[in-house]
C-alpha cells in the first residue's frame, strides 16, 4: 500500500537518524538543558530576528495546543478558532478537557478574518447575559490551514491587529508551517510570524522529524513560568536532548525549507493533473494537501493501492479526498498516482450508442484520424459518404465514448454484419489527445462483447501497417492476421479474424 493520507508515514530524515545515532553515547542534561538544545533555540531566535524569543520544545502537537492554550486562559475564558480548527476536530476535546471551551467561528476555506475576531468578541459582550458564557479569551489560527490553505502577510498582519486592540493574544498552530512557507504563493517569513503573532509553535513531526515541535514565545507576559505548564501537561522530555538534536538539524543550514519545498512540489504535480482532467477542488490548496473531488468509482479502484482519506461526501456520485504528501514522499509514487487517476479517468468514459444529435461529431472524429494517418484511399464510400445511414441499413450498430466530465465524444466505433456468421469492427477512432488513455480499448471491448450478444460466429476486421499501436491491441484481443488475395480495401494490408465460439 502506497500511503498518501498523512505527512507523518515515514519516520525521520536520514541527517537526523545518523545525528542521533552518532550522539548516542554522549552524557548531556535532562529536560532540554542541554547544549543540542541550546543550539537549536539560537537558530530559530535567529529566523524570529529576536533574541529575546523564549522556545521550548516539546513533543507532539496536541499536547503543544492544549499546553499553551490552558496556560494563556483563565478558567472562565474559551479561545477562538475556525470551526475546521484541529483544536476543535480532530484533537479529541483536549482543549475542552483543560476546562476551556472552543468558540467556533464558520469558515469556507478554513481561515478566519479580523472582523470575524471583532464581530465574535462584541457578540459576547454586547450580550446582557456575557457573565454566563464563556469569554473570549485569545485566538487561535493555523499556517496552513487543517484544508491546505494559507494566510497571507495582511490577513496576518490584520489578525494581529485586533488581537492587540481587544487584548486577545493570537496563537499560530505551526504543525505543518514548513509546507505553507514553501508555498510559492507564500508571503510570511517567520520574522513576519514572530513579529505578529503572540505565541506560535514549528512543526517538527510532520516536517522531517521523528517527533517534536519548537514552541516560540514573543509575548512577555506569556513566558512566566511556561516550563511548569509543560511539565504539568507531562510534556517536559527527560531526555530533552533529542528534540534538541533534531532541530539543529533541520534548521542549522535550511533543511527544513529544503525537504518542505520537495513536498509541496509533489503535492502539486497531482493537483495538475487534476486540473488538466477537468475535476474540481474542495478547497483551493496550494501546500502539501489536495482536495480533488473525484467519482466514488475511481477512488474506489484507488483505494487497492493507495491509501488516503475520503474528506467529505460531495454528492450521490462524486467525494472529496485528501492526498498528503510529505517531506520523504518518492517522486515514483506520486508519478504512479497521477498515472492511475489519469488512467481511471479515461476508462470512466461512458460508451454511449449512437444518436443523430452526435452526427456531427461522429464525422468529425473519424476524418480527424482518417487525416492523420493518411488512410483516406484505404475507405470505399460505403463508410466515408454517409457512415450512420449505411451501418444502421445493414443492422449494424455505432457506439461512441463520451468524456465522463466534459460530456465531449472523444471516440467511435462501428459494428457492420457481413454475412450471417460473421460481423465486422471498422472506424474504431479516437481524437489525438484522448488517445494512449485506453479509451480505443474499452470501445473495442465492447464492439466485441456486442457481436457476441448478436450471436455471429466471427469477427472480421481490416488493419494497416501504419497502426502499430492498434495492431498490437488486436493481437491481444486474440485476432490473428490470415491471407486473403480479395481484400475489399486494396490499400489495407492486413485482414484481422476472429472466432469467438470456437
Amino acid at each position: 500500500m502506497i500511503r498518501f493520507e498523512c505527512d507523518y508515514a515515514e519516520g525521520a530524515h536520514d541527517r537526523i537518524l545518523d545525528k542521533l545515532v552518532n550522539t548516542n553515547y554522549d552524557q548531556t542534561a535532562g529536560y532540554g538543558e542541554d547544549e543540542y538544545t541550546e543550539r537549536a533555540k539560537g537558530y530559530i531566535r535567529k529566523l524570529c530576528g529576536n533574541e529575546n524569543a523564549d522556545v521550548h520544545l516539546m513533543v507532539g502537537g496536541t499536547q503543544t495546543n492544549l499546553t499553551v492554550i490552558s496556560s494563556v486562559l483563565r478558567p472562565h475564558q474559551g479561545v477562538i478558532s475556525a470551526e475546521t480548527g484541529h483544536i476543535n476536530v480532530h484533537e479529541t476535546g483536549a482543549i475542552e478537557a483543560t476546562g476551556h471551551k472552543v468558540i467556533t467561528i464558520a469558515t469556507v476555506d478554513g481561515k478566519i478574518s479580523a472582523d470575524q475576531v471583532r464581530e465574535t468578541y462584541y457578540n459576547h459582550w454586547n450580550d446582557p447575559t456575557h457573565e454566563h458564557i464563556v469569554q473570549p479569551g485569545m485566538v487561535y489560527i493555523s499556517h496552513p490551514t487543517e484544508n491546505g490553505t494559507t494566510y497571507s502577510r495582511r490577513e496576518i498582519a490584520d489578525l494581529s491587529s485586533v488581537c492587540r486592540e481587544l487584548n486577545l493574544p493570537l496563537y499560530m498552530d505551526g504543525a505543518r508551517l514548513g509546507y505553507g512557507l514553501a508555498s510559492d504563493e507564500n508571503d510570511l517569513r517567520i520574522s513576519d510570524i514572530s513579529k505578529f503573532c503572540d505565541v506560535f509553535y514549528i512543526g517538527g513531526t510532520k516536517v522531517g522529524a521523528l517527533f517534536g515541535e519548537a514552541v516560540v514565545i514573543m509575548k512577555d507576559s506569556l513566558k512566566k513560568d511556561f516550563r511548569y505548564f509543560i511539565k504539568q501537561k507531562g510534556g517536559l522530555l527527560a531526555k530533552g536532548r533529542l528534540l534538541g538534536i533534531q532541530f539543529e538539524e533541520l534548521f542549522k543550514d535550511g533543511l527544513y525549507m529544503d525537504i518542505s519545498k520537495k513536498a509541496v512540489k509533489m503535492a502539486l504535480m497531482i493537483k495538475d493533473e487534476c486540473v488538466n482532467l477537468g475535476y474540481e477542488f474542495l478547497y483551493d490548496s496550494v501546500t502539501n494537501q489536495q482536495f480533488p473531488i473525484l467519482t466514488d468509482s475511481i477512488i474506489e479502484k484507488l483505494q487497492k493501492k493507495y491509501a488516503f482519506y475520503i474528506w467529505q461526501k460531495v454528492d450521490e456520485e462524486h467525494s472529496a479526498v485528501r492526498f498528503c504528501t510529505s517531506w520523504a514522499t518518492k517522486l515514483e509514487n506520486v508519478k504512479m498516482l497521477v498515472e492511475d487517476i489519469r488512467s481511471f479517468h479515461y476508462e470512466e468514459a461512458l460508451v454511449i450508442e449512437y444518436e443523430n444529435k452526435y452526427s456531427k461529431e461522429l464525422k468529425e472524429i473519424n476524418h480527424k484520424w482518417l487525416k492523420k494517418y493518411d488512410l483516406w484511399e484505404a475507405v470505399d464510400d460505403f463508410y466515408l459518404d454517409n457512415p450512420i445511414e449505411n451501418v444502421v441499413e445493414k443492422g449494424g450498430k455505432i457506439f461512441l465514448a463520451k468524456d465522463c466530465l466534459s460530456g465531449q465524444i472523444v471516440g467511435t466505433v462501428m459494428i457492420v454484419p457481413i454475412d450471417e456468421k460473421s460481423a465486422e469492427i471498422c472506424k474504431l477512432s479516437v481524437l489525438e489527445e484522448f488517445q494512449g488513455k485506453g479509451i480505443g480499448k474499452m470501445l473495442f471491448r465492447k464492439s466485441i462483447d456486442e457481436i457476441r450478444k448478436m450471436e455471429f460466429e466471427k469477427i472480421i476486421l481490416y488493419s494497416n501497417h501504419k497502426l502499430k499501436r492498434a495492431l498490437k491491441m488486436y493481437e491481444k484481443f486474440g485476432f490473428s492476421k490470415i491471407k486473403d488475395q480479395n481484400e475489399k480495401y486494396e490499400v489495407s494490408d492486413i485482414k484481422m479474424e476472429l472466432n469467438i465460439f470456437k
